[in-house]
């Protein structure tokens, strides 16, 4: 039982993490809350 929940533990880890990426990748940070404040600031 404790195997059982820890493969899936990892599965989920692995999925999440693989969404995230693939947001990230795709241009999904462009939807955070600091990359309109980050574009406004000139150095």
């Amino acid at each position: 039982m404790k195997l059982g929940f820890y493969l899936f533990a990892e599965y989920i880890n692995m999925f999440i993490s693989s969404v995230l990426m693939a947001t990230l990748y795709f241009g999904g940070y462009a939807f955070l809350i600091w990359t309109s404040w980050a574009s406004t600031v000139t150095c």
